[in-house]
Order: C-alpha cells, then sequence, then structure tokens
C-alpha cells in the first residue's frame, strides 16, 4: 500500500501545480492590450518610484524622472510583449478577493494612453504559483487573472534604464576627422580625396582597412553602459584625455577616469563606458605595411 502512497501524493502536487492553468476562460483571445490602437504614451509605477515616457514626432521621450531621449528599442519591445500577453485564465470576478492577489493596492500599475484619445491601466498583483506568472487586472476591476510574467523582465526598475546611452551615431560616410589625446600619447585621422591617413606630424600614412573598418565602426552608434549616480562624475574623478570627431560640427568628448572606471562628458553629461570601449576609441589604427616591389625583393 505504502508504494502507491507516494505516487499518487506526486500526481495531487502536479495537479495543483497546473490547475490555475485550467482555469475558466474568459474573453478567450483577448489581450492585455488592443493591438489595434496606437499608443502615445507610457506610464508605470513600481513601488515609489514612477517613469513617464511619450512618444513625439516618432521618437519615444522621457518626461519622468528625467528629460530625455528615450531607448525606443526597449519600449517596442515592452509594449509588444504586452500586446501578445493573452488574458484567457479568469480566477475570480468577486473584488472581495482582490486583496489575496495584491490587487486591491497594486505595487505595480501601467497605464498607456492612445493616440486617437482614452487609456488602458493595467494593474499587476503578486506571482503565480510559478514564478513565471502573475495575478493582474485590468483598470475596469471585472476580474483577476492569472498570465504570463514575461513582460515584468522589461519593465524599468532604475531611473535610468529606458534612458537613451547613445552618445553619437556616426556611420563612416559622415565622419571627417578623429582625434584624441590621452596623457603623453595621441593620435590622428583624417579623410580627404585620397581617402583615410594617419596624420603624424608632417608624414601622412594609409591605415590598415581592416583595422581602420573596425575602428570606425566604435562610431556607429558610439553608446556608453549607462550614468554615473546623480548624472555627476564621481568625486574626485581625473580627466585623463579629449577624443575630438569632426562630422559636419565638432563633437568634443572629454575622458574621465577614478578607480577603473570611465566616462565620456558630452554637453555637461557624464556616459560611463567600460574599460574595453576605451581601450578601442584611444587606440591607434595600424598603419598598412607596404609590400616589397619586385626589384626590392631581387635585391634580397
Amino acid at each position: 500500500m505504502r508504494r502507491f502512497i507516494l505516487p499518487a501524493i506526486a500526481v495531487i502536487l502536479i495537479i495543483l501545480y497546473y490547475l490555475p492553468l485550467f482555469t475558466t476562460t474568459h474573453e478567450a483571445g483577448s489581450f492585455l492590450l488592443s493591438s489595434d490602437k496606437k499608443i502615445n504614451a507610457l506610464y508605470v509605477k513600481k513601488g515609489d518610484d514612477s517613469f513617464r515616457y511619450e512618444k513625439k514626432d516618432g521618437q519615444w521621450m522621457m518626461t519622468s524622472p528625467y528629460k530625455w531621449r528615450a531607448d525606443s528599442s526597449v519600449i517596442k519591445r515592452l509594449l509588444q510583449k504586452l500586446h501578445e500577453t493573452k488574458l484567457e485564465n479568469l480566477i475570480t470576478e468577486d473584488q472581495e478577493k482582490f486583496g489575496d492577489f495584491n490587487l486591491k493596492s497594486p505595487e505595480t500599475v501601467i497605464e498607456v494612453r492612445y493616440d486617437q484619445g482614452g487609456a488602458e491601466k493595467l494593474l499587476v498583483g503578486k506571482r503565480g504559483p510559478r514564478y513565471s506568472l502573475i495575478y493582474v487586472s485590468k483598470d475596469d476591476n471585472k476580474g483577476v487573472y492569472l498570465v504570463s510574467a514575461n513582460f515584468m523582465e522589461l519593465l524599468p526598475n532604475r531611473r535610468n534604464d529606458f534612458r537613451d546611452r547613445t552618445i553619437a551615431d556616426l556611420p563612416e560616410a559622415k565622419i571627417e576627422e578623429i582625434r584624441w589625446e590621452e596623457g603623453k600619447e595621441s593620435f590622428h585621422l583624417i579623410h580627404n580625396k585620397e581617402g583615410w591617413l594617419i596624420v603624424d606630424g608632417e608624414r601622412k600614412e594609409t591605415p590598415e582597412p581592416e583595422d581602420l573598418k573596425r575602428y570606425l565602426g566604435r562610431f556607429a552608434p558610439l553608446a556608453g553602459n549607462g550614468f554615473p549616480e546623480g548624472n555627476k562624475l564621481p568625486e574626485k574623478a581625473e580627466k585623463k584625455g579629449l577624443l575630438t570627431i569632426k562630422a559636419g560640427d565638432t563633437i568634443e568628448l572629454p575622458l574621465y577616469g577614478k578607480d577603473n572606471k570611465w566616462f565620456l562628458l558630452k554637453g555637461g553629461v557624464p556616459y560611463e563606458i567600460s574599460g574595453y570601449l576605451k581601450g578601442e576609441l584611444f587606440r591607434k589604427v595600424k598603419k598598412k605595411e607596404e609590400k616589397p616591389t619586385s626589384t626590392e625583393t631581387e635585391k634580397k
């Protein structure tokens, strides 16, 4: 008899584990968001933090906590995931039970506004019986649903999460000149009718094509990893160098460093960059090796 007890318990646990997936469906095929409407604003509240993004002239902009260009690709991924999340598993329509799912005063609230007018609000409660599931309710409070929690991983958690980190986006065709200085080292690269040339004092030499391509690729786009705390350089950060790029206008990017952390300053705003990227920007492109002529080869 005992040998049947453990398998029976296992079966019961499996049934309880998957039971929420087989609850009564409601509005099968409906989604968290109306996919046929164009969204022009996104508001996210998480605990005491709130984030606001608005679409202007096709570009997403942060309006809170900072006024800044937003990373449109990140917002698009979040909205796409919300569009894909189905409202299939209705748990309860009894509003007295909403508190059981942390939906009376939810920690997380997502609101979208539409071009055509109107808005939709999503209340997010606690995690489901599996971490990959979560309880939600629409602002009409008609029911609690158990849905996929995939969209949660795409929500902003910190103030800079959706902030655009692009320092410059300069394809090779736009760049006319690059110059950098760091300590006693310097490098100068120009583009003229002859093509790309390395300037070394009075001498001009041809760069190695593959290494040049790799170097110029760092500027299309040139992006940081993030921003330092408080959007300020760390205390006692020292200026280590200067990167100057001419592409129509001249862009000057002072380099600061402290404790093996590196920052490029643009318009008074510090962008944190990795040590690897710093090394790639402040390096000398290899010179093209001249192949010996047939006469020189014969002499050897």
